[in-house]
């Protein structure tokens, strides 16, 4: 079984600001947890960089495919060892002044017997994950409130 989504949202960023909030450092600055390790030592944005992601109890392990910076774009294979592997891409364009539309696109193959490893990236359920996603870059980007 594979499952390829796809989703965009809008953030307060130009888009050369927002590709660095989906870079692997860049992502623990607003989503809760992210914790990227990096075996092969310090954390790179160089292709072939390998790191280590954990939610849950359950690891992935992530590729750097490409970070371009200059073109706003990022590309990475992830492998959730007996659930699922594919890759992951994301591209930001810049939409009107100091705005940015965030496209998110996920290719994903079923490693183990259970679909359901696959529900949360199938269509019914990639909005739902793009507007959480939305919802806290703006909160990362608006700060704590009083």
């Amino acid at each position: 079984m594979r499952v390829q989504s796809s989703g965009h949202f809008e953030v307060a960023l130009s888009a050369g600001d927002a590709i660095g909030l989906f870079t692997p450092d860049g992502e623990r600055s607003w989503v809760p947890g992210w914790d990227p390790v990096y075996p092969g030592g310090q954390p790179s944005e160089d292709s072939g960089t390998v790191f280590l992601t954990e939610s849950g109890g359950v690891d992935t392990i992530w590729v750097v495919i490409e970070i371009d910076r200059p073109g706003a774009t990022a590309a990475y294979a992830r492998t959730t060892p007996g659930h699922h592997a594919g890759v992951v891409r994301v591209a930001c364009v810049d939409t009107a002044a100091g705005h940015a539309t965030v496209s998110v696109a996920y290719d994903l193959t079923l490693l183990g017997s259970d679909p359901a490893e696959l529900e949360a990236h199938a269509d019914d359920n990639f909005g739902s994950m793009m507007h959480e996603w939305s919802k806290a870059v703006a909160a990362f980007l608006t700060g704590p409130t009083a």
